[in-house]
């Protein structure tokens, strides 16, 4: 999504952006902020090494409702990296899983519940450190809630997105991030009714 999707949704809008990421499945935010951690020395060496303007991080999917403690220690460690690097810090809000996984009932019982146990935690922890939230799980549970016959959100394994989730993702980051309304971009994805209600969705998560 960063690379494949981001970065083009910002070029079109005409901004030149240039993406670094450090990703590991299931992985916590604790994790990556631990210099002995692999992949978390590689985030203190681009913290190190590079200058950022933004720095967008994501906790492990329901982590956040499971061990909210944790979740929000990472969220400070990493907090202070970013700081220090000078880039602004942004929580990657996530979603919840469609009706049938079977985590629904630990998490919160519905998709909705899920989602909005999701969104507290991530407000939470973003006003702990100062940091904005990327509203990805409301714009989600937008689409998800009054589009699903027509959009499908989710893979298979009802809770990674599908390229449409990805896209949808891609949108409220750029938004999030840049302030620009996305429904202005002349960037298009699928048909015009569901590129439109993608946008519509990401743009009315970021405004709340």
């Amino acid at each position: 999504m960063p690379r494949r999707l981001f970065e083009p949704i910002c070029k079109k809008a005409g901004y030149t952006v240039v993406v670094d990421a450090v990703t590991r499945g299931s992985y916590i935010l604790e994790s990556f902020a631990n210099a002995s951690d692999a992949y978390g020395e590689r985030v203190d060496r681009y913290l190190r090494e590079k200058e950022y303007d933004a720095v967008i991080i994501q906790e492990q999917s329901h982590r956040p409702i499971s061990d909210y403690a944790s979740f929000e220690r990472g969220v400070k460690a990493l907090a202070k990296k970013v700081s220090a690097n000078g880039a602004d810090l942004f929580l990657y809000e996530t979603w919840g899983y469609k009706a049938g996984h079977g985590g629904l009932p630990s998490y919160g019982g519905s998709t909705r519940k899920m989602a909005e146990k999701l969104q507290t935690a991530y407000a939470k922890a973003a006003k702990a450190v100062g940091a904005k939230v990327i509203p990805a799980g409301a714009a989600m549970l937008d689409v998800y809630t009054n589009h699903k016959s027509k959009i499908e959100l989710y893979e298979p394994d009802l809770y990674h997105p599908s390229n449409t989730g990805s896209v949808l993702v891609a949108y409220t980051a750029f938004e999030t991030i840049f302030g620009v309304d996305v429904r202005t971009v002349n960037y298009r994805y699928g048909t015009t009714e569901h590129n439109s209600i993608l946008k519509e969705a990401a743009h009315n998560a970021v405004l709340g």
